[in-house]
């Protein structure tokens, strides 16, 4: 027996604390000392550590403050889906999910825009773990695509996305504009 998500209005939907593939056995628990698992508010100083790091390895400015208010925001919105895999002690990693639609697939999508592992726990595959349990959501919640982007020269994640099943499209190029935010 599959047991659906529920959903919510801004995200679509919301993974439970605790999710079952099947009757009795435990989907996202790989191991004795790592779980993969849907944050809380009581992630959050955990999370803006992880989330400070992420963002030094773009070169990002630290900014602690602006990384709490963010994180605090998407959790109590449900605008994100925010996965962690912790110990009983500490968090080893994140990644983050937001929601899309695509026209031409005509359907749900999500957008895996963070990932991020420690460094205490990389190499023991708590990544591998974190994109499992994003693509088990992704199928949960009806997403008919999930989308990420890496640079180019990540080799490492490159490597873990492809052994995922990923492919890079050829077909497509990326393009940004920044903004201005109204008022600002």
């Amino acid at each position: 027996m599959v047991r659906k998500v529920r959903f919510s209005a801004a995200c679509g939907s919301t993974p439970p604390r605790t999710w079952c593939l099947e009757s009795g056995r435990y989907l996202r628990r790989m191991s004795d000392s790592i779980a993969v698992r849907a944050a809380t508010s009581a992630d959050v100083e955990g999370l803006v550590r992880l989330f400070e790091d992420y963002r030094a390895f773009y070169g990002c400015q630290p900014d602690e403050a602006r990384a709490r208010s963010f994180l605090s925001d998407r959790l109590r919105n449900t605008d994100s889906v925010i996965l962690v895999a912790s110990t009983r002690r500490t968090l080893a990693g994140f990644t983050q999910l937001y929601p899309a639609f695509s026209s031409l697939r005509m359907g749900r999508a999500l957008i895996l825009n963070d990932l991020y592992v420690a460094e205490p726990f990389r190499r023991h595959g708590v990544a591998r773990r974190l994109m499992d349990a994003a693509r088990l959501f992704a199928e949960m919640s009806g997403a008919l695509v999930l989308t990420l982007e890496t640079q180019k020269a990540n080799t490492k994640a490159r490597a873990l996305y492809d052994s995922l099943g990923y492919h890079a499209e050829e077909d497509f190029v990326t393009y940004s504009l920044g903004v201005s935010p109204s008022g600002a």
